[in-house]
This record gives structure tokens, C-alpha cells and sequence, in this order.
């Protein structure tokens, strides 16, 4: 039977390794002999050792690998072993290099200030003068609860990924281990010190207590279990964007029944996906896992890294400013006397800004759309406007009335209603506009009672391009806006080759379609400050003045008539 070319030249070296050692009695001999074995097996592990061989000066060798690797490196080549065979001499030399390679790596782990893949006990006193590149982002309202966990190992991995995932507390019930506890010691060994950093000082005898207390500060309470009624953690159902607590349960029996099927103290029964033969996880695994989860889905509804703790912080409307920079946008104004007087422009005299609401069509972090908006937003403040870009990411597809109540949904009718104008601004996708885009459009009802979020506002249109120019989206917008009872201006700008328009900060280069867009941004300013005062009087319409005469002032929706139809249908 043939051999495969690797056993062969492994069979090969094995060869030449034992006549080496045959070859010699003297112990000077052999000391080389194995010295020369164990380099050759660091070699195989890609291990330069240039300095293992300066045997006047150890120092090199200290630096470069660490004392310990050192140390085992002379144990074998001078003390030997108790080896009885040339082939367990080999194997001896094998097991040493691998000794070698982990303590010189953890070495290197230990002495760099850039890997992060090491962890030590921690203290308040350490933790300050950490390096400011490290520093951690404001907890996020989270607390996790361990339902009688027996294990202590388990509490303190928990623990520690309660701190790395940015949680506010940990609520321990029963008999589980705490930091402060009986049998601590081994929760401090497993949580590195993370204990400092997440409050733990919160304990409850029974489950059922926590939860109402939990309730009564107005989060909402999920149990991590394997259940019919379970949801995974990564529906798009489970938003997380108030304040949450997860429940983990003991590692044998879970969480009682009665407890999850209690409304009134569980919101709802959340799990991990499985999809091997096994049905579960380690508590503590999958703790980290739903708590990894629910920090990301939190930090990203709030604007990205959460640093700021406020729930009502609005900063990300304003993300486009570049304060105390000159750019191109002031430049444009500095040189043209039109564009400098443009905030004086005010033919009716009304006491406020313009208020507009500019809205782009991608989740992506390198956003085109988000670009240019964000270039529409600096000339709109510049000529007088108060301003407002919503940032789609966070926003749930449209399943009304399922997500009415969501933070993002009420967010951007609520900037709707605010706002005089808007500017949409979509990338081309398979020739019309994105799903992102298009998703925040239907969270905008026509009508919500007696008021009407977009009727009678003024619109501008632009679009991005990956290829070339094309006018599909902003033609698409625009019967968007006709649907949507807004007044359209006659401009437009669609960008093609978009990535070739912008610099490596997201800044439009000079251009033709540099120049269209302070057109169109310019007509919008004029058209939203001529059609500002008559906005409510082109709203006015017989048919609803008629229905609001009927119904006490209120316009009702259509599904309110067809549910108005259907009742008298059942009284007839």
C-alpha cells in the first residue's frame, strides 16, 4: 500500500532524528543532540529561536520569550528526562516545543498594550488609570436575574459578560452564589473582578418578588427558557429599546411554569436557536449570548455606543455638524451675495424657522444617501432652517398595529408632524427605492384622527447611484410625496457613481452635481418659505370640514368606516 507524501517525510524526519541520537555517547553530545531536536520542533511551529542559543547572555532570550519558557527549555536540554528510547526522547522534544510556543505567546500577550485578549482582577484604583482608548460606554438599563443558579462558576461568567456587555445589574434569588455570599470565593475567581463594575446589591428570596419590583419600575420582564411559547432572541419582534430584565434559570430545573405562564410578572418567553441534537446550553452561555443580543439591539436603537445614558438624547439629528470647521458649504455662501441673504428671506414675516425633516434610505455605516442628506441638512441650517435627520436604523418593518407604540415609530410621526418640509433622499435599488427608505414612509399614516402628518408640506427629491445616472427613484419619489398630499418642488438631484462624489469623510466633491445640489436645496428653502403661510388653506377640503362637522371635530381613519359599516350591517 502506497503511503501519503506526508507520513513519508515525517517517517523520514523521525529517521535522521533517531541516528542523531544514536550517533553519540558523550553528554556534550546529547546536550547538543536535544538542543538541536527541540529547535528543530519550534521550527515546525514557525518559531524563530536565535536567542535560545546565546547561552553567555540570557537576557535576549528572557525578552523574547518570557523567563518560564526559558526555564523549560534548559530542563530539557541539560537535566534530560528519564526517556528509556530514542522515540520517546522525540516525543519529549515535541511536547517542549509546544511548551515553549504557549508560554512565549502568553508572554507576548502579557507585555503588549494593544492585545486585549487578556484579563486580570480588577480594581477601582486600576480601573481609573486604564488606558483612555479602553474606557467603557454608560451601562444600558438591563438587569439580568439568576433564578437559584447553584453553580458559582456560572455566576461569575455571568458576571463578567454582565460587564463587558454594558448591563446595569444583577439581581441573584434564592440560593444562588454572590459575590458577597457564602462559597464567594469562587465566584470572584470566575468573574475577574467584574463584580466592582455591575450592581449585585439588589437580592430577592423568591422569583415572583423580584418580578414585581422589577414591574413596578416599568421594565419589561423576559425568561431565557426552552418553551412552546419561546421566541428567539433574534426576532425582530424583540426590540429591547426600554428597560428589560432577562431571567436565567437554575441550571437542572429552569424556571417554573407557573412563572412563565404568569402575564401579569413574564412580558415574554424569549430562547437561543438551537440547531444541532442537543436542546440546551450551558445557563451561563446562553446568558451571555441573549445579553450580547439584547445590548447590541439597545445600543444601535439609541444611536450607536449607548455613551450617553439618556433615553430622550435626540444628539444623532445633528450628527451632520461639523462645528468650527470651514468647508465647501461655507465657502459657497462666503462667495455669493444670493446665498448670504437667503435667511433674511421671510416674505411673510413668520416668527419661527422652517422646520424640515430629511430622511435617507440606508442602514449601512458608509451611507451615500446618508452623505448627501447630510450635506442637504448643512445648507438648510445654513440658510436659516431648524433641522432634524432621522436615523432609520432601529426602525422595525412595518407591522402596524404591532409596533405602534415602538420608540422609532413614534419618533418619526412625531417628527413629521413637527416639520414645515422634508427632503427624501434614496440609493437605487433594482431600479426604485430601498426597502429602508420605502419601510419609513408606510410608519407614516395619512391620517391619524384630525391630523395629517405629511399633508400640505413641501418636499425635495434626491438619489444616489452606484452606476450611472438615472431618474427612476426621484420620478418614484415624487408620486410618493403626491400620495402622501405633499406639495413637491419642481428641482431635483439624482448623483450617479456616488462613491466617486464623496471623500473619505463623506464630503461631497467639487462638481456639477455639487453645484445641483445647492439648487435644489435652494428652491426648496424659497418654495417652503413662499407656501408656509398658506400650508393649512391648501389642506382645506369640503369633504373633511363636512365629516368633521358630523364627528365632533375628528377625522376618522378608514379602518374606523369600514368598522362603523360592518356594525351597522350586524344592527340592520
Amino acid at each position: 500500500m502506497r503511503q501519503s507524501a506526508s507520513f513519508t517525510t515525517s517517517h523520514a524526519l523521525f529517521r535522521s532524528k533517531s541516528r542523531l541520537l544514536s550517533s553519540s555517547s558523550s553528554v556534550d553530545d546529547l546536550i547538543k543532540q536535544r538542543r538541536q531536536l527541540v529547535l528543530t520542533e519550534l521550527e515546525q511551529l514557525t518559531l524563530t529561536s536565535p536567542e535560545l542559543l546565546e547561552e553567555r547572555d540570557p537576557r535576549p532570550a528572557h525578552e523574547a520569550f518570557g523567563k518560564s519558557a526559558v526555564r523549560t527549555y534548559n530542563t530539557f536540554i541539560i537535566k534530560g528526562g528519564n526517556e528509556s528510547s530514542n522515540f520517546e526522547t522525540l516525543a519529549a522534544a515535541k511536547r517542549t516545543a509546544l511548551q515553549i510556543d504557549f508560554l512565549a505567546k502568553r508572554h507576548v500577550a502579557a507585555i503588549s498594550s494593544t492585545l486585549r485578549n487578556t484579563d486580570t482582577f480588577l480594581s477601582s484604583s486600576s480601573s481609573s488609570s486604564s488606558s483612555s482608548a479602553f474606557t467603557s460606554a454608560s451601562p444600558i438599563p438591563v438587569t439580568l436575574v439568576l433564578d437559584n443558579l447553584r453553580s458559582a462558576s456560572n455566576v461569575g461568567a455571568l458576571l463578567r459578560s454582565s460587564d463587558a456587555c454594558g448591563i446595569q445589574s444583577v439581581i441573584p434569588i434564592g440560593i444562588t452564589p454572590s459575590p458577597t455570599s457564602i462559597g464567594r470565593e469562587a465566584v470572584l475567581k470566575a468573574s475577574l473582578g467584574a463584580e466592582e463594575f455591575v450592581d449585585t446589591s439588589k437580592r430577592f428570596d423568591r422569583l415572583e418578588d423580584a418580578a414585581k419590583s422589577l414591574k413596578a419600575d416599568n421594565f419589561k420582564v423576559y425568561a431565557l427558557e426552552t418553551h412552546e411559547s419561546a421566541k428567539s432572541i433574534y426576532d425582530a419582534d424583540h426590540n429591547f429599546d426600554d428597560k428589560t430584565a432577562i431571567i436565567v434559570g437554575n441550571e437542572v430545573t429552569g424556571i417554573s411554569e407557573k412563572f412563565l405562564n404568569d402575564k401579569s410578572l413574564c412580558d415574554g418567553v424569549i430562547e437561543v436557536p438551537m440547531f444541532g441534537l442537543k436542546n440546551s446550553l450551558n445557563v451561563a452561555v446562553a446568558g451571555s449570548i441573549v445579553m450580547s443580543e439584547v445590548s447590541s439591539k439597545m445600543r444601535k436603537l439609541r444611536g450607536g455606543c449607548a455613551h450617553n445614558n439618556n433615553n430622550n438624547d435626540k444628539n444623532d439629528w445633528h450628527d451632520y455638524r461639523i462645528d468650527g470647521q470651514k468647508d465647501w458649504v461655507s465657502a459657497a455662501f462666503d462667495s455669493d451675495p444670493m446665498l448670504q441673504a437667503l435667511p433674511e428671506f421671510n416674505p411673510h414675516n413668520a416668527r419661527s424657522k422652517p422646520k424640515v425633516l430629511l430622511l435617507y434610505g440606508s442602514l449601512r455605516e458608509t451611507s451615500y444617501s446618508k452623505f448627501l442628506i447630510f450635506e442637504c441638512a448643512r445648507l438648510l441650517e445654513r440658510m436659516g432652517c431648524e433641522i432634524r435627520v432621522f436615523n432609520p436604523v432601529g426602525l422595525p418593518v412595518r407591522q402596524s398595529p404591532l409596533h405602534d407604540e415602538h420608540s422609532k415609530v413614534i419618533e418619526i410621526r412625531e417628527l413629521s408632524n413637527w416639520s414645515d418640509g422634508q427632503v427624501w433622499c434614496s440609493p437605487e435599488l433594482h431600479g426604485c427605492v430601498t426597502g429602508a427608505f420605502k419601510n419609513q414612509i408606510d410608519w407614516l399614516p395619512l391620517n391619524s384622527g384630525s391630523v395629517r402628518p405629511t399633508q400640505g408640506r413641501s418636499l425635495a427629491v434626491l438619489q444616489v447611484n452606484g452606476g450611472s445616472q438615472s431618474f427612476n427613484v426621484v420620478n418614484e419619489l415624487r408620486r410618493l410625496g403626491r400620495w402622501m398630499r405633499m406639495n413637491c418642488s419642481c428641482n431635483q438631484s439624482s448623483v450617479p457613481m456616488a462613491w466617486k462624489e464623496f471623500d473619505e469623510e463623506g464630503r461631497m466633491k467639487e462638481s456639477s452635481y455639487r453645484h445641483r445640489v445647492v439648487d435644489v436645496m435652494e428652491e426648496f428653502y424659497k418654495f417652503t418659505r413662499v407656501n408656509l403661510e398658506y400650508s393649512e388653506m391648501y389642506t382645506e377640503r369640503y369633504s373633511e370640514r363636512k365629516e368633521k362637522s358630523e364627528n365632533e371635530g375628528i377625522l376618522k381613519t378608514q379602518a374606523e368606516k369600514e368598522a362603523e359599516k360592518d356594525q351597522l350591517k350586524k344592527n340592520e
